[in-house]
C-alpha cells in the first residue's frame, strides 16, 4: 500500500479537514486527559495530524511506510518518527495520548491482529492516559460496487484516480487506478488496498480483551465513528 502514491497522498485528499479533526481531538483530550503532555500518532502517514498538534503536545509518529514517513519528515522535520508496524512496534516509553486515526486500523489482517494492535496501543499509554481509535467502515455500511473517482493537481502535476469497491474474503478491497501527468509524460499504476470490515461489537471486544472499557461516538472526526478508552 502506498508504494507509488505516497508523494501524491496529500494532493489526493485536499478536502479532508485535518484542522477540524485536530481541534476535536484537542477537545477530547482536554475533557478526558487534561494534563496530557505527550502524544503518539500510530499510522501517522504524511504527518498532517502531527504538524497540527506539535505546538500543544510532545508528539511522535509511527508508520509502516518509509515513503509516507519521508513526506512526514519534510513536513515536520523536528518530530521523532518511527518506521514500524502498528501491531508490533515497541518504543520503550509511554505517552499520555495514543491515537490511531483516519481508519488506518482497517489494514490489520484479522480480528486477532486487531486485538494485538489495541493491546499494543494500551502498552504505550501511561496510566490514566487516553487511547483514541478511528475505525474503518462496519460491514453494514460498506457498499460493494460503488465507483469512486477524483482528480487534483499541483503546479506541475495532474492526478486522476478511480476504483470500484469490491469484497474479497470479507474485506473491503480497492484496486485504485492512478493517472499521473507531468511534463515528463503520463504514468499509470494500480495500488490495491485491503481493509478489514469489523463490527462495532468486534472493536469493543478488542478493547475489552486489552482490559480497556471503550466509549463509542457514532460520528467521530470523519464520519466513521470513534472509540476512546482510559488506560489503567
Amino acid at each position: 500500500m502506498y508504494l507509488h502514491s505516497a508523494s501524491l497522498y496529500d494532493v489526493m485528499h485536499p478536502t479532508q479537514d485535518y484542522h477540524a479533526a485536530a481541534t476535536e481531538l484537542r477537545r477530547l483530550i482536554d475533557r478526558h486527559c487534561p494534563d496530557a503532555r505527550s502524544l503518539l500518532d500510530v499510522a501517522c502517514g504524511t504527518g498532517r495530524h502531527l504538524v497540527l498538534l506539535r505546538d500543544d503536545y510532545e508528539v511522535e509518529g509511527v508508520d509502516i511506510s518509509a515513503d509516507m514517513l519521508a513526506v512526514a519528515r519534510r513536513r515536520c522535520p523536528q518530530v521523532t518518527l518511527h518506521e514500524a508496524d502498528m501491531r508490533t512496534f515497541a518504543l520503550g516509553r509511554r505517552f499520555d495520548v495514543v491515537a490511531c486515526l483516519f481508519s488506518s486500523i482497517g489494514y490489520v489482517a484479522s480480528f486477532d491482529e486487531l486485538v494485538t494492535t489495541v493491546a499494543n496501543l494500551r502498552d504505550h499509554t501511561t496510566s490514566g492516559g487516553l487511547i483514541v481509535l478511528e475505525p474503518w467502515l462496519a460491514p453494514e455500511r460498506y457498499r460493494v460496487g460503488e465507483v469512486t473517482a477524483g482528480q487534483a493537481e499541483t503546479d506541475d502535476t495532474k492526478v486522476a484516480w478511480m476504483y470500484t469497491a469490491d469484497l474479497v474474503d470479507g474485506r473491503s478491497v480497492f484496486d485504485i487506478h492512478h493517472l499521473v501527468g507531468s511534463s515528463d509524460g503520463v504514468d499509470h499504476f494500480v495500488e490495491r488496498h485491503s481493509l478489514a470490515l469489523f463490527t462495532r461489537g468486534q472493536y469493543e471486544d478488542a478493547f475489552r480483551a486489552a482490559d480497556l472499557e471503550p466509549a463509542w461516538d457514532d460520528s467521530g472526526f470523519f464520519g466513521y465513528g470513534l472509540l476512546t478508552a482510559t488506560a489503567s
